[in-house]
């Protein structure tokens, strides 16, 4: 079977234990699985409340190997300073922006969806 990839969430709980990664680096080694198929969601709520303590952990996670994607965007505490700042692989739009394209704004809500995939393109 082709392997596929999974996606696990990062908790406050993850950052109160700094050898985390290292745990998940050797899951992934003794069943040699990809790195590249280990996906590391970071909610926008957790980075915007823990920048300081996550942008190491984030560059470590690409050094492993491991994706980085940023969850839920465009919800909560959204800022255009989380793209800015946090460097992800993956950027997953918060639901919001598609439950909202069905009613009457629909070309509003498709240009601001594009706006941000460009932005996060770029």
């Amino acid at each position: 079977m082709a392997p596929i990839p999974i996606s696990v969430n990062l908790s406050y709980v993850h950052l109160r234990n700094q050898n985390f990664l290292e745990s998940f680096y050797q899951i992934v080694k003794k069943y040699q699985v990809p790195p590249h198929l280990l996906e590391i969601e970071l909610t926008e709520t957790l980075v915007f409340e823990n920048l300081d303590v996550l942008l190491p952990i984030i560059d470590k996670i690409h050094k492993l190997g491991f994706m980085r994607a940023l969850d839920d965007f465009g919800s909560g505490y959204s800022s255009l300073n989380t793209l800015k700042d946090i460097n992800v692989d993956i950027l997953k739009l918060d639901r919001a922006f598609f439950n909202s394209y069905q009613n009457q704004h629909s070309l509003r809500s498709e240009y601001v969806i594009q706006s941000i995939v460009e932005l996060a393109q770029k």
